[in-house]
């Protein structure tokens, strides 16, 4: 059956959305999903499905090239890979955040909350027919997540030792508790890989290795035909009984936007990622049979980094005043089609509780460039003959519409109130050796995410540890402030919510007062689907296996 669906023009992307924040505290959980009713934001969905989820069918998926690796929490993973399919994590998250059991049955965490102890289920295979056991987890912990993940080396600083008493017990212990973690042990950050083939193999080099699909996960490598397709088939030997629910999954190379988009909306493909056809949705939204969610489990932003060893940029009026003097409602029209949503904090609403709602950055810096001017002449900077009060220069990608179109925004909002900006495109690398090496900069206008956890995504913009490490995406500003990064290291350690959240709250606070990047907006993060596939999204990280189909 599937080899007649292959001759359809349909091609393979899994949007896949991130895992979202979790605190340790709490960690007890079943493994019922959360209720579907609350998970679509789509009016076109049609009425709800009287039906139970039924066995059989494929689903369709692209990918825009070739995969390079299934290792999952690896560098070079993408994270909206097929690796977690064939090793998925010890936990699994739902769309409220909570933890479900997954490898891991059940968890233990001491009073201090320094030592984790998980409980592994004992009816997991990998699919040449050995058992996945405790000794596994330990070696992923120690060959993969400690020494190739962004994510999960900051855990591992912390870590003092990994016990295995028996084969199916793991136990952390911790110097410090470590509050994001339970948010790290699901995919698409950590997956649990076979030590009996992997051990000793360059993770990073080897194709042998890093192509490696004997997994334990809900499907199987079936067929790939590079540059045209992969097939995956399901896995007969699953632990969860009755899943998966598709008998197979069928991606292809589709490297091309537009040919996404025709392969969608000819119904070739049951997923259509948003990002490059923003200007399309507003019509697929119309279309009966597509379905639409928004949000994002891995919070994102887009913001105005200014480097505060500039004479001008270190004065808190001359921050101030750029922020009163760009419109960031335009700003979000112009660049996102009006479906992001204005910044209102350094930490995006989508964080739940940890978002401080006396924190209005709309309100505090509200668009008024006759405010702007008023600041800018009072910090003695008034305009000259030529009407130009000084220049700055503004860095970003060369190759990034959506940034690029964001630089000519600013760049024309501040020549408005008299501050000349002067664009300035580079690579990633160019970009990295200009800000982050020699700090050769004025401003700079990025999008990144904010991390499943603040701790992961919010953190290294602010901490002053960070500057001056030449890494990419570690606090490029400058910004320095002690209590900050107390704040930080308490929301860092602390295992109870509470504390997280204040913390949290009031780094939000501070932020907001002396502004040392500011926050535009956080971009649209839009899935469209086809309204076949049931039970879409029921947990922040798609997990196929709870995926079925219509007749």
């Amino acid at each position: 059956m599937y080899k007649k669906s292959l001759l359809r023009t349909i091609t393979v992307s899994l949007v896949i959305f991130l895992a979202m924040l979790l605190v340790l505290s709490g960690c007890s959980g079943n493994n019922e999903p959360a209720n579907n009713n609350n998970n679509d934001n789509n009016s076109n969905n049609g009425d709800p499905v009287a039906e139970g989820p039924r066995r059989g069918g494929e689903a369709y998926f692209y990918y825009d090239q070739d995969p390079t690796t299934f290792l999952v929490g690896t560098l070079s993973q993408p994270h909206g890979g097929i690796g977690p399919y064939f090793y998925p994590g010890l936990v699994r998250l739902d769309v409220d955040r909570n933890p479900h059991p997954y490898a891991a049955k059940s968890w233990d965490i001491s009073e201090d909350s320094r030592t984790i102890t998980f409980h592994l289920r004992d009816d997991i295979r990998f699919t040449d027919g050995v058992p996945l056991t405790s000794a596994d987890v330990k070696w992923t912990f120690e060959e993969i997540s400690a020494k190739h993940s962004a994510q999960m080396t900051p855990v591992f600083q912390q870590v003092t030792s990994i016990e295995t008493p028996d084969d199916y017990t793991v136990v952390l212990n911790f110097d410090q508790p470590y509050g994001p973690l339970f948010t790290l042990l699901s995919a698409p950050f950590f997956g649990i890989h076979p030590k009996h083939r992997l051990e000793g193999k360059d993770l990073l080099t080897d194709p042998e290795a890093m192509l490696d699909a004997v997994g334990w996960g809900p499907y199987k490598l079936g067929e790939w035909k590079r540059g045209e397709y992969i097939i995956l088939e399901r896995n007969d030997d699953y632990f969860e009984e009755g899943k998966p629910y598709l008998d197979r999954l069928v991606y292809r190379m589709i490297p091309d936007a537009t040919a996404q988009l025709y392969a969608f909306e000819n119904q070739e493909i049951d997923i259509m990622g948003a990002s490059a056809i923003l200007e399309h949705v507003p019509r697929l939204r119309e279309i009966p049979w597509v379905g639409y969610r928004e949000g994002l489990a891995d919070p994102a932003g887009m913001d105005l980094l200014f480097n505060l060893k500039n004479d001008k940029l270190s004065k808190y009026e001359v921050r101030k005043a750029i922020s009163h003097a760009i419109d960031r409602e335009m700003l979000n029209d112009l660049v996102w089609m009006g479906l992001g949503i204005p910044a209102v904090s350094h930490f995006s609403p989508e964080f739940g509780t940890f978002y401080n709602p006396k924190v209005d950055l709309l309100k505090k810096y509200d668009y008024d460039p006759q405010k702007a001017e008023e600041m800018l002449d009072a910090a003695g900077y008034p305009r000259g003959k030529d009407g130009v009060r000084f220049e700055l220069r503004l860095i970003t990608s060369n190759t990034n519409t959506y940034l690029k179109n964001a630089q000519e925004v600013i760049v024309d909002q501040l020549r408005a109130v008299g501050i000349k900006v002067i664009p300035e495109n580079f690579d990633v690398t160019g970009i990295t050796q200009r800000v982050y090496e020699t700090h050769n900069f004025d401003m700079k206008v990025w999008h990144s995410t904010q991390g499943a956890d603040p701790i992961i995504g919010v953190e290294r913009w602010c901490l002053s540890t960070y500057y001056g490490s030449g890494r990419f995406a570690q606090n490029p500003t400058g910004y320095a402030n002690e209590r900050v990064d107390d704040l930080f290291w308490i929301a860092k350690t602390s295992a109870v919510p509470e504390e997280r959240t204040a913390a949290f709250h009031e780094i939000q606070e501070i932020l907001a007062e002396e502004i040392p990047y500011l926050p535009l907006n956080n971009p649209p993060a839009i899935s469209l689907y086809n309204t076949r596939l049931q039970d879409y999204g029921l947990y922040l990280y798609h997990y196929i296996q709870d995926v079925w189909v219509k007749e």
